[in-house]
């Protein structure tokens, strides 16, 4: 076989995911429209709103992603992809990824693959654990596609590579794509803000999330709760505390208001495997609380890491549980990490 060579003319084009207003996709692209050659966005009409599904809307995502199929297929047909040239996939789970190996080695075109993997099946409570034993073989293949994957946190990573069977050289953890500067042009339209007295839960309202944990918090506490969604108003369920507080279609200037507001930051989660919200938490100088569990150790001081419910109301009365600016600066600019590591793996 031949080497992969990476000189001046080899590309990274870029697949990224739709921008979605209740995501984080908008700063990921950004971060990396700049730092990568060709960016495969189709110009095609779907909804921005997540009507099906969690992460993504499962069907307009698909339609998205079939889109972009094309585009690859057609820098393949008009002899634009070339030895060396290394395709970054914005989600690795991905159908159709396997297209791209497909057309360059039955042409004897030497590519590399990455792909961002933010959950899935080695994910015990990722909502894809509803698809059938097919998803396990599919999501294997999607992951032997790639010459490397980037993951949030070293839980995740152990995680990824125990579940497939991954060779630990290719799994990297970068987090995801992080932007202080994209942070800093909404501080910068929020302007000063004075802190008020509320824990703010800014998480999907789903299990995975930790619903179960919060509400039996929020019985034993007087605080108020403010929940925050930018998603359309739901049924969140009946007798819940009277102290949650639900903020649904929130635009991210509304969102990060809120969280400038707040004096205390809650996680209840049984899933996170970078925690975007922990990261704003400290950006915003919340007092910040996670539990033992999933990536959140990972990413705060021991003293912000709660292991019972009934230590919460104690922490937060009781002690600065600000988190140094450092914890989220070190993941500032890792889009350019990301790049770095792919380039110096080409040989």
């Amino acid at each position: 076989m031949k080497k992969h060579i990476f000189n001046i003319m080899s590309k990274i084009i870029y697949i990224p995911l739709e921008n979605l207003p209740q995501r984080y996709t908008e700063m990921m692209n950004n971060a990396l429209y700049l730092k990568t050659d060709i960016a495969l966005y189709p110009k095609i009409e779907i909804d921005k709103q997540i009507k099906r599904g969690q992460f993504l809307d499962i069907v307009n995502t698909c339609k998205f992603k079939a889109a972009q199929l094309q585009m690859i297929a057609d820098l393949f047909n008009e002899g634009k992809v070339n030895d060396g040239d290394a395709f970054l996939v914005g989600d690795i789970f991905f159908p159709g990824i396997e297209m791209i190996k497909y057309m360059a080695e039955l042409q004897d075109i030497n590519v590399r693959v990455y792909g961002i993997n933010y959950a899935g099946r080695a994910d015990k409570t990722d909502f894809v654990q509803k698809l059938g034993y097919w998803a396990d073989a599919s999501e294997a293949g999607y992951h032997f596609i790639c010459d490397g994957i980037f993951v949030g946190s070293e839980d995740h990573r152990n995680n990824v590579i125990d579940y497939f069977g991954l060779n630990p050289a290719v799994v990297h953890t970068s987090g995801l794509i992080w932007d202080l500067n994209y942070m800093q042009e909404f501080l910068e339209e929020i302007g000063s803000v004075e802190k008020e007295d509320f824990i703010i839960w800014p998480h999907r309202w789903c299990n995975e999330k930790g619903i179960d944990e919060l509400c039996e918090y929020a019985k034993s506490t007087n605080k108020k709760i403010v929940v925050t969604s930018s998603g359309p108003a739901k049924d969140c369920g009946t007798n819940l505390p009277k102290n949650i507080e639900f903020k649904f279609n929130l635009t991210k200037k509304e969102y990060f208001t809120l969280m400038a507001k707040a004096r205390w930051y809650l996680s209840t989660a049984y899933q996170e495997t970078f925690g975007y919200t922990i990261q704003e938490a400290i950006f915003f100088g919340c007092h910040i609380l996670v539990p033992n569990r999933a990536c959140c150790p990972e990413m705060v001081p021991d003293m912000n890491v709660y292991h019972h419910i009934k230590e919460i109301d104690d922490l937060f009365d009781n002690f600065d549980l600000t988190v140094p600016f450092d914890y989220t600066a070190k993941w500032h600019n890792n889009a350019q990490w990301i790049v770095d590591v792919i380039k110096s793996e080409a040989e």
